[in-house]
């Protein structure tokens, strides 16, 4: 029990700032999108079986994004709350919400920059293992080509991509 604990926290701590700001792609209204992020988690921690979760960053997205639709679709009266039963809050001050805009924004534009900056192969196989998320067999189907190609060929752009980006 207390290593599944550990296991949430550390995901916990790695993602929250990332799901943050997904979140606020959805609505503009902070709490509800950190009340939701707590929800996932509370979810998690009394699941018992997580070993199916390949992919934490994309399940816990996934979860957030169907949690605050359905939440944003129901758009019922939230309840009065006692706050003070809670013994942590989580609170960002507008200037940390802008902050973290501005640097998503920044670093979008490199990434952007960078990917646009590849040959069409390599910029194909990163938008498809990174952006799709597709494994190297899915990616090999696709392109016609064997799966251990298709890992090479990620290999070369993201080396490739790592040098663009890091001059940037």
């Amino acid at each position: 029990m207390q290593d599944k604990n550990d296991k949430i926290g550390s995901v916990y701590k790695a993602i929250y700032t990332k799901l943050f700001e997904y979140g606020c792609r959805f609505t503009g209204d902070y709490g509800l999108v950190e009340d939701c992020i707590h929800d996932l988690f509370v979810e998690l921690i009394n699941k018992d079986d997580f070993s199916d979760i390949q992919n934490w960053g994309f399940y816990l997205m996934r979860a957030l994004k169907n949690t605050l639709s359905n939440r944003l679709e129901r758009k019922k009266p939230a309840e009065s709350i006692d706050e003070t039963q809670y013994t942590y809050q989580f609170e960002r001050s507008d200037e940390d919400i802008m902050i973290a805009k501005e640097e998503t924004k920044s670093v979008k534009a490199k990434v952007h920059k960078a990917i646009e900056s590849l040959d069409e192969r390599h910029k194909k196989v990163i938008i498809l293992r990174f952006f799709k998320e597709l494994s190297y067999d899915e990616i090999g189907l696709l392109l016609g080509i064997k799966s251990k190609t298709a890992r090479d060929y990620v290999h070369n752009a993201y080396t490739q991509f790592r040098h663009i980006y890091s001059s940037l």
